[in-house]
């Protein structure tokens, strides 16, 4: 019996094999970042729609370096190669690609989020120097089965990723998964960029405003690029230096203090 990788697989068919597990890894993102959608405080409709539209947007974010460079592997491994004898071959590497880049991009969403809720923090720069230098892991007092099992995780993690695009492959070998029409692509990539721009334009005006409750659940995600209008509106004439201080609010941040009255 001719095993699934064997079969014949065209350029069109593994673009749509890959499309589907980025979808599936998309999800697996979105469990993710749904830890720090947990920690907003949506106190009101702007800040509660502000939150959702990162949450949707920054799963497509988070996935798009390893997304380009999957794709751009399969548009130049198939124009490199003419023999129909390496189809094997450029199956398995294709799929090699997704698996390592998507998995990479999760595990450190998932390390990002456990530094989080235990330091208050993102991976930074003094992380990535603990990381580095020799012993500075062993100063957190980290014991050998925690190591252990966050190896584990690492491991599910990229095992869950690998059964998935064999699943995938299967069925698109069988036939059981259609072509996604372009209408669809194009609704999904309007609705996309409607809410990224969305929540980029609420954040340069929440940041004129310094309305609290939107800048802090910013802060709740890892690597966001923040939009600001300052030196725009200071050109148009708007005055904006009234508007420098910052007040905290007490109500959307991280921050419970007293936890007992005084």
């Amino acid at each position: 019996m001719t095993s699934i990788i064997d079969r014949p697989m065209t350029y069109n068919n593994l673009s749509r094999l890959l499309n589907y597990y980025f979808v599936f890894c998309y999800f697996v993102t979105l469990l993710l970042c749904f830890g720090y959608l947990q920690k907003t405080n949506f106190q009101d409709s702007k800040t509660t729609l502000f939150s959702i539209a990162v949450f949707l947007t920054y799963g497509v974010i988070y996935l798009l370096p390893s997304f380009l460079i999957t794709k751009l592997f399969h548009y130049a491994s198939y124009r490199m190669v003419i023999t129909k004898n390496a189809n094997r071959f450029l199956l398995l590497a294709n799929c090699i690609i997704a698996v390592t880049t998507t998995g990479i991009t999760i595990v450190l969403l998932y390390t990002d989020l456990t530094l989080y809720n235990l330091l208050g923090f993102h991976i930074n720069g003094f992380v990535w120097n603990l990381i580095t230098t020799p012993g500075g892991i062993d100063s957190m007092g980290t014991s050998n089965s925690a190591t252990v099992t966050y190896i584990i995780i690492i491991g599910c993690f990229f095992g869950i990723l690998a059964l998935s695009i064999w699943a995938f492959t299967r069925l698109v070998a069988n036939g059981r998964l259609p072509a996604v029409s372009r209408k669809t692509v194009f609704y999904l990539s309007v609705l996309f960029l409607v809410l990224t721009c969305g929540e980029r334009i609420s954040y340069g005006i929440s940041q004129l405003e310094s309305y609290s409750p939107i800048l802090v659940a910013a802060n709740f995600y890892p690597f966001y690029l923040p939009l600001t209008f300052r030196s725009l509106a200071e050109k148009l004439g708007f005055d904006v230096d009234q508007k420098n201080s910052f007040s905290l609010d007490i109500e959307s941040s991280a921050l419970r203090y007293p936890l007992h009255p005084l």
